[in-house]
């Protein structure tokens, strides 16, 4: 006989969500006007533990449904979100953020992508961001910055979505899934560092998605076509990357590496399947040609 949570358990997260937002812009407020005073920390963690409280309760419970998993780990990537947009929420503050603006709106204004940059002038041969953001302000009349609000948004959804899949279809358990996209939303970096309007934000929820996918095809054991679908995605994916950010491209590859190890490893048990192997050997192939391909491509045309 199946169990069931009471409604209140059910809908505290999505109850307490609004309240701990509210909780936490008041603290930015008070630190604005009080100095010295430090009860806006208070107020900050307090909203924190509003929120993630009642949603971890959820996401650990037996009898909470995939489909909810899913849509309360997207709202805690949203949520962490929130303190990097109310520090900053109408114009680029961080120098990363300051730069990668700057290429953004190059890109747009002239339709042309690889614009140089005097202040990172590696970000030329880098466009993934830019050509993204360009792209959808094209498709939406507003400035470039608030086009960034929305994509490093979604992206943090998208990141910790990704960890679930990883974790979920290499243990086996949606808990252990759910339990280590919010161990991982917890670190520092995810709230900050990975909230900025920068190539490495892209480029880490490429990589996570990345392995997910391979992750996928590792697992799958009925479908040959929806495997091989799988490391299609993965490979589009890696090109994404490899024109998005450097250092990910290097440690994508790494990755897929020791996954076509475990890959290896699993497919001499017979109820494994070998193809997978073959695969992931194939799309980290195509990383480390790609890395290869483009780290030339920067060497021939840096400038003396």
């Amino acid at each position: 006989m199946s169990r069931r949570s009471p409604t209140l358990v059910v809908w505290a997260p999505w109850l307490t969500l609004p309240a701990a937002a509210l909780i936490i812009a008041i603290s930015y407020s008070y630190a604005a006007t009080h100095r010295g005073d430090k009860l806006h920390y208070h107020l900050f963690w307090l909203g924190m533990v509003v929120f993630l409280g009642p949603a971890s309760v959820r996401l650990l419970s037996r009898v909470t449904a995939a489909s909810e998993r899913y849509a309360l780990v997207v709202a805690i990537g949203l949520f962490m979100y929130l303190p990097k947009f109310l520090r900053n929420p109408r114009a680029p503050l961080f120098a990363d953020e300051l730069t990668h603006w700057r290429q953004a709106e190059a890109v747009y204004r002239t339709g042309h992508l690889m614009q140089p940059n005097p202040v990172l002038r590696i970000l030329q041969f880098f466009p993934g961001l830019s050509a993204l953001t360009g792209s959808l302000r094209t498709l939406a009349p507003i400035p470039t910055y608030r086009v960034a609000v929305i994509v490093i948004a979604l992206l943090h959804g998208a990141i910790l979505l990704g960890v679930v899949v990883i974790l979920e279809r290499l243990i086996g358990s949606a808990r252990v899934g759910a339990a280590g996209a919010f161990v991982y939303a917890l670190n520092p970096g995810f709230m900050y560092t990975d909230a900025q309007f920068a190539y490495e934000t892209l480029a880490m929820a490429l990589l996570v998605w990345t392995i997910a996918t391979a992750t996928l095809a590792l697992t799958e054991r009925r479908d040959d076509r929806l495997r091989l679908g799988w490391i299609l995605l993965g490979a589009l994916l890696v090109g994404a990357i490899t024109v998005t950010h450097h250092l990910s491209t290097y440690l994508t590859t790494l990755v897929l590496i020791v996954l076509a190890v475990i890959a290896a490893t699993r497919s001499h048990r017979e109820d494994e399947p070998r193809e997978a192997t073959r695969l992931i050997l194939v799309l980290a192939a195509a990383s480390l040609v790609f890395a290869t391909g483009n780290s030339s491509r920067r060497s021939t045309r840096a400038p003396a």
